[in-house]
């Protein structure tokens, strides 16, 4: 998405967010926040649903105002084990994703 790069020295990022977080099965997830494949800060989800989170980015990130690159990623641990969900339904830690409702980025 394009961008005016703004004087001050940090650029805000909100997003509606939603992570895979299961009560006494994963009870949070870390998603760390990438802006051109540098690491611009991470996220605590401890909580079920959407919710907005917010970051503040440092200028120097926004190396190139014509292309800038955000990516979210992230897993709930670090291990393959699977954890059974009901009778019908497990989960596998390589499969839980994040979902972003909207994204707003303040550049001013």
């Amino acid at each position: 998405m394009p961008i005016t790069v703004p004087k001050s020295p940090c650029i805000t990022l909100k997003a509606n967010f939603r992570a895979a977080i299961f009560p006494g099965k994963v009870d949070q997830q870390k998603v760390y926040i990438l802006v051109n494949d540098k690491n611009a800060g991470e996220w605590t989800i401890t909580k079920r649903g959407f919710q907005v989170q917010k970051l503040l980015i440092p200028k120097s990130l926004f190396t190139n105002p014509n292309r800038v690159i955000i990516s979210f990623s992230g897993y709930a641990v670090t291990s393959t084990k699977h954890y059974m969900l009901s009778k019908r339904q497990t989960l596998s830690f390589k499969a839980v994703g994040h979902i972003v409702r909207w994204l707003f980025v303040d550049c001013g």
